[in-house]
């Protein structure tokens, strides 16, 4: 496991899902954010193949989470530790695997 700032990437996680992709989900988003901030934010820790926002059907708005898509598994684990808690505007978001 790696360990930064408090927080824990789980390599186990990631072995245990042996799939083409790595999903991250950034949860406390702004209502405002779009799915091309979210990417372009996760974007600087490595690619980002997909970035959605889960939308509230009745309200036409954001539910206030998303999902990022990393390819490899080192940037997603970076991405993970280098989010988590960072404010996305102006909002504190904490990232799951």
């Amino acid at each position: 496991m790696k360990k930064k700032r408090g927080w824990i990437c789980s390599q186990s996680f990631f072995s245990f899902h042996a799939s083409c992709c790595f999903h991250l989900s950034p949860i406390g988003l702004a209502f405002s954010t779009t799915e091309e901030e979210l990417a372009k934010a996760f974007s600087q820790y490595g690619s980002v193949l997909n970035a959605n926002i889960i939308l509230n059907k009745t309200k036409n708005r954001s539910k206030g989470f998303g999902y990022a898509t990393s390819a490899k598994e080192e940037e997603a684990c970076k991405a993970q530790i280098g989010m988590n808690g960072k404010i996305l505007h102006g909002r504190v978001i904490y990232v799951d695997v």
